[in-house]
């Protein structure tokens, strides 16, 4: 543990190495008080080994760093992995000995907003019909694959009991929309922050993957994660052993089909049987067999749709050092919807118009999305636009955790997002799963520039926390 070293002009940002999750303090110098801090999340993955123990050895720290207050203190979105640190008593415990001077969430989160409102409820609904689907599977036998669903349903639900510990410690949240104008930072004379996301539009939120080119940087087997949306509806109308186990919800059934009931065709009808044939059953497989073996991917499908709508509420911010234009993004979750919707918005600032491509343009600092998943860095309108010299990424991810993940491991880093990255900064990547390297790696632009790096740059020795520092 250690205090962060606070420079006269710019922040320092500590992010926790706690495994698969956020947690990052932000500490900017202040006229009127040694430092102003700003806590962006605090979780870990649900089934680390020790989370409990690590978190309150984060949740000290960040006392002892920050002292008796947090200025702002931000939950991105509603997920284990950023909000489990204020679950646990022992975190509870360093935090109520903490004031929380402001806390923003996304609008989302506002319980007087109606279309907040109509989301939380029609998520409630389909998270009642995912947890049918997994009392099917267990039924038939797939075990594992019931645990996973049951294990990510909990962990959804103990995030909402952390989410209202934070909101609950101010009188009044501050719910943040997109646009609008920027806000400044309390006790500061140099930071002001753009509300990027999450979209108040539907469409974008519920947009989650996208084959086109230039959008996302491709995944190995070219499937966007799409596929099977019929065959879902074939499942829920044929199969007898999920009928039953869905019997008392009915109506939810109903929410999980992308369409009409006046629009859909049963398996019996003419017109979709030659689909079925091509693509469930083999010649020599029955219906009934070939259709029960796409059953797995379908409920794991639609848990994971699950978790990325949530991902994609996500607060996302464009913290800006007035002085010097310099940028820090910190998107949280946000998948490609709230990241497309970023492009539609402009702010006035003196007289003068700024864009998201402005801000990215000037972004030094990039909080890799969602642990650098697939669909969590935009290509050609994201990190594309990142071209400045300066950029650094701190990216939150336990790789040997994620793909470790069962029956489906998660690819983080994804490859090409990630070699991508390394060129984009030149290597100089902090990622809370790796040491930084002693030695200059062989794809840096220039040993003065990763010499400046190292320099802003401190490990801690017992291995909690890495601080890097900005000037500006």
């Amino acid at each position: 543990m250690s205090k962060m070293n606070i420079p006269a002009s710019g922040v320092t940002i500590r992010m926790y190495r706690q495994g698969l999750g956020d947690c990052f303090l932000l500490a900017f110098p202040s006229p009127g008080n040694d430092a102003v801090y700003m806590l962006i999340d605090c979780g870990i993955l649900k089934g680390t080994p020790d989370e409990r123990g690590i978190m309150a050895r984060v949740a000290k720290d960040i006392r002892c760093t920050a002292g008796e207050r947090l200025d702002v203190v931000v939950p991105t979105h509603e997920h284990y992995d950023h909000l489990s640190g204020f679950l646990y008593p022992e975190c509870q415990e360093e935090f109520d000995g903490m004031a929380f001077g402001q806390v923003w969430a996304a609008w989302t989160e506002d319980a007087a907003d109606s279309l907040a409102k109509k989301l939380k409820k029609e998520h409630a609904a389909k998270t009642k019909l995912v947890q049918a689907l997994a009392c099917g599977l267990r039924g038939a036998g797939k075990s594992e694959s019931a645990d996973a669903i049951e294990r990510q349903l909990s962990a959804a639900k103990s995030a909402g009991v952390g989410l209202e510990y934070v909101l609950g410690r101010v009188s009044s949240p501050k719910f943040k929309r997109p646009g609008g104008r920027p806000i400044s930072l309390p006790g500061t004379k140099n930071v002001r922050v753009y509300v990027l996301g999450p979209p108040e539009d539907n469409t974008y939120l519920n947009k989650l993957e996208s084959d086109a080119l230039g959008v996302l940087y491709p995944r190995a087997h070219g499937k966007s994660g799409q596929e099977g949306r019929l065959g879902w509806e074939v499942l829920a109308m044929s199969d007898p052993r999920y009928q039953t186990a869905l019997s008392d919800e009915r109506d939810l059934v109903e929410m999980g089909f992308p369409f009409d009931k006046t629009l859909r065709l049963g398996p019996e009808d003419e017109r979709i049987r030659d689909f079925i044939n091509d693509h469930y059953n083999g010649p020599s497989t029955s219906p009934q067999r070939q259709i029960s073996s796409s059953v797995v991917g379908m409920e794991n499908e639609l848990a994971l749709r699950l978790a990325n709508k949530t991902n994609n509420t996500s607060l996302a911010l464009a913290i800006e050092l007035v002085e010097s234009r310099k940028v820090l993004l910190f998107p949280g979750d946000a998948q490609l919807g709230n990241m497309l919707s970023w492009h539609n918005l402009s702010w006035t600032v003196g007289g003068e118009k700024v864009t998201v491509k402005d801000l990215l343009g000037h972004t030094v600092l990039y909080k890799v999305g969602h642990h650098g998943s697939h669909n969590a860095t935009l290509c050609n309108q994201g990190l594309e636009m990142m071209n400045g010299s300066e950029l650094v990424a701190m990216l939150p991810v336990d790789e040997k955790m994620a793909y470790g993940q069962t029956p489906n491991p998660w690819p983080m880093p994804l490859p090409s997002m990630f070699k991508r990255l390394r060129t984009k900064t030149r290597e100089r990547i902090i990622r809370s799963d790796q040491k930084i390297p002693g030695e200059q790696p062989s794809n840096t632009a220039s040993a003065k520039e990763w010499k400046a790096f190292r320099r802003a740059t401190f490990e801690s020795p017992d291995g909690l926390c890495t601080d890097y520092t900005i000037e500006g």
